[in-house]
């Protein structure tokens, strides 16, 4: 991206204090049926939880990206293409360590997703 040292360090500092306040997660989501890939509305077909412990966390917020989004995003994740439709979904914190587990379930069908997070 071009940055120098000091502002890769502060993009670094400002993301990690971003995680005391939330988690997000890009998802890039392809279905069978477009009419499936709705997250952001507010009835969609398929729903995203983060799953705890005590129960599952529905997302403080789902943005849309628009496909400027995705090509400076494809350094990080490759594997996304102008296919898949991208999301910013963003959660409470996490309190505890453990797995993180994210839920997408509905009618059409349902995935778990599972991180094992080591410190």
């Amino acid at each position: 991206l071009g940055l120098t040292g000091t502002e890769a360090n502060d993009r670094i500092r400002g993301r990690v204090a971003q995680a005391d306040t939330s988690q997000q997660f890009l998802v890039a989501l392809v279905t069978n049926d477009v009419i499936w890939n709705d997250l952001d509305k507010s009835r969609p077909t398929l729903q995203i939880r983060l799953v705890k412990s005590d129960g599952q966390a529905p997302p403080l917020s789902i943005r849309r990206l628009d496909l400027r989004a995705l090509f400076g995003l494809r350094p990080y994740f490759p594997h996304v293409t102008p296919m898949h439709t991208l999301y910013w979904v963003t959660f409470p914190p996490r309190r505890v360590d453990g797995p993180v587990r994210l839920r997408l379930a509905g009618s059409p069908g349902s995935v778990e997703l599972t991180w094992e997070i080591t410190r």
